[in-house]
Parts: structure tokens; sequence; C-alpha cells
């Protein structure tokens, strides 16, 4: 493919454009393209610039099509960053498939391993975790090395890990003596690792459903298993805990000046969220408290890196479905602040574009 690309070298227009992006003479505009040329031009820039790009899509249509076209193009490997559900009512289990998804490209993107990457506009402006807070999140193993078994349980705790009897799905851990079985999200299947004494003796993964060693391997990644993690609020679940009742405190003052009742029930919200905090140490609708996990507002656009080219195809339609998105959202957290699940000044849970094109 890439004698496919080198036509492009014989387009002045597209000289001129490397050029530009070189000068730092941006932002700069290619109008007339079909989806397959904006593919191809995009891989054009990636591969002659040498720099990271990002390439930004109205959809997830869009978005995968231009996936598979950049990774028929190029050699290099094309992450896809979806976006994904905030989760604000409570519920006994939430599905953090799609976070997982995101956790692993915006961590290859934090570590300088993501030449190319897809994402909608809706999942690029998502709020999440800052960079600096993924990264201390994230640990590795190594065969020979000495841990503390209780050490890394809580490590695995803090980074939203659930222990239980036997491993099964992705987020789980469990402890047999000196047999730590977990399941990462960055990894296909759980990993067991063997300890004698404080060394890790052996490490290999396994398969979850018959609970046998298929493959030994000498080292792992462990990623966290969701974008919001209340043990890593400052202070901890205690220091979120006492947060949320300095919070109600503060509704509680609004409540006897106004008399509303969304302030009545987001008293009751509050005091019963700070409650199952403190009694079982996690919380099913963490999402609320994003601004109290992560006082530093982030989205995907963080993640990018100081060199890195950011490509909006097709900018029209990404801007429209920027707006929609925002409204939507808007509208949902409305709807919330009216039954007394959400307090205003915590509901900014996406970035503006405009505003955020602006500031790039």
């Amino acid at each position: 493919m890439h004698s496919l690309l080198n036509t492009l070298q014989r387009v002045p227009e597209f000289q001129d454009l490397l050029l530009r992006i070189d000068a730092g003479r941006c932002p700069v505009a290619a109008s007339g393209l079909a989806p397959v040329h904006r593919a191809f031009l995009c891989a054009g820039i990636a591969v002659e610039s040498q720099r990271p790009a990002v390439i930004l899509c109205a959809d997830d249509v869009d978005a995968a099509r231009i996936t598979r076209d950049l990774a028929a193009l190029t050699d290099q490997p094309v992450l896809q960053l979806p976006s994904r559900e905030f989760t604000f009512h409570d519920a006994a289990t939430v599905s953090h498939q799609w976070e997982h998804r995101r956790i692993a490209v915006l961590r290859a993107m934090a570590a300088g391993r993501a030449p190319l990457v897809v994402a909608t506009v809706e999942g690029f402006l998502q709020r999440t975790l800052p960079p600096e807070t993924l990264t201390r999140a994230c640990f590795s193993l190594e065969m020979g090395q000495s841990y503390d078994l209780n050490a890394l349980c809580d490590r695995l705790v803090t980074a939203g890990y659930v222990r239980c009897e036997q491993v099964e799905g992705p987020g789980q851990f469990a402890v047999r003596g000196g047999i730590l079985d977990f399941f990462s999200p960055s990894s296909e299947k759980p990993v067991r690792c063997e300890f004698w004494g404080d060394e890790l003796d052996s490490m290999g993964v396994f398969d979850p459903a018959t609970q046998r060693r298929e493959e030994n391997i000498r080292t792992v990644e462990i990623s966290p298993t969701a974008e919001t993690l209340p043990h890593l609020a400052p202070g901890g679940l205690l220091g979120l805990a006492g947060d949320i009742d300095r919070r109600k405190a503060d509704v509680t003052a609004a409540h006897k000046k106004r008399k509303l009742s969304a302030y009545a029930a987001l008293c009751q919200t509050l005091e019963r969220d700070a409650r199952t905090l403190s009694e079982l140490g996690t919380l099913g609708a963490a999402d609320r408290y994003l601004d109290l996990i992560y006082p530093q507002f982030a989205c995907a656009a963080d993640y990018l890196a100081p060199d890195a080219i950011l490509l909006v195809c097709d900018s029209p339609r990404v801007a429209e479905a920027a707006k929609n998105y925002r409204w939507r959202q808007d509208e949902d957290v409305t709807a919330l602040l009216e039954n007394g699940l959400l307090w205003g000044e915590s509901a900014q849970f996406s970035a503006d574009l405009t505003q955020l094109m602006a500031h790039m």
C-alpha cells in the first residue's frame, strides 16, 4: 500500500499541507474529499509526518469505516476510541465493556504506543480520568521479582477489581494461599501467579472455563477496570465520603433557603451514597461524583502527545454531532437534577468542542 500512498507525493496540495503542518500553520482545511479519500489523506499525513495522529469522526459508522481503511493503507496499528454510557442510577451490576476498550486506547496514547487513533467526537469529549491518574492505576508484574501479596490485593481493589472465589471474567481476582488469579481488561485471558514467599515464582494465562493453565508468561501489565475509580479520589474512600457529606451540608443549606423538592431528594441521595461508601467500600453510580473523584477535568484531548496531529474528518458533521451530544447530555442532566440524583455544580461530563478547538 506504500506505493499507493507514494502517489500523494506528486500532488502539490498534499506537499503544501505537510509544509503547513510542519510549520505549525494550523488549522488548515482540505475540501472536496470523498470518505475513502479522507482515509487516504489521513494515512498519507500519518506516514509522511511520522507523528501520532488522531482522526475525529462524527459517529461509530464513520469511525469503523475509516479504521478499516487506515488499517489497509498503513502497516501501523490503528486503535479505535469508542464512547461510553455514564452510570447515574444505582444498579446491582454495571457493564464496563466499553470502558475497558477506552482505557486500553487511552493507556496506549499515554505511553506513546498509539501512532493512529480513530475516535468518535462523543468519545473524544467525554470526561475521563486524567493521564497521570491512569498511569498511577496501571502496574506490571514480572517473574522473579518480589511482591507483597496483600499489597497487590489492595492495588487491585484500588484499580476497581472485585474479589471473588473463582475468576471468570474481566475485573475479578481471587487469592488461594500463595496463588493470585486476576483478569485484567487489557488481557485476553486471566493470569495465575504463584508465589514462593514474596517471590513471583511462576506466572501464566489460564482458561476461565476449565481453570487450567495454558501458557507461561514472564510479564503482564494490569490496567484498571473502570474510568471512574472511587479509591483514587483525594483522600481515598474516606476522603470521598467526607466530600459527599460536605456536599450534603451545602445542599441542606440551600434547601433551607429555597425549599425545593429536588434538594430534599438530593440530600437523601448524598446521605445514602456516603453511607454505602463507608460501609461497603463501593459505589454503583460512581459517575455521579466524577468531579469529586477527579477534581481536574480531563478528556481524551489531554492524552494527545505534544507533537500529535488532530484530523477532523468531515468537520461540519463532527461539529453537528458534538452539538447534538451536548444537547442530549444536557437533557439527561436536567432530568437527573430534577430527580435529586445530581448536584448542579458537578454536572460537567464532557468538553465543549468549540472551546476545545480554540484551546488547541
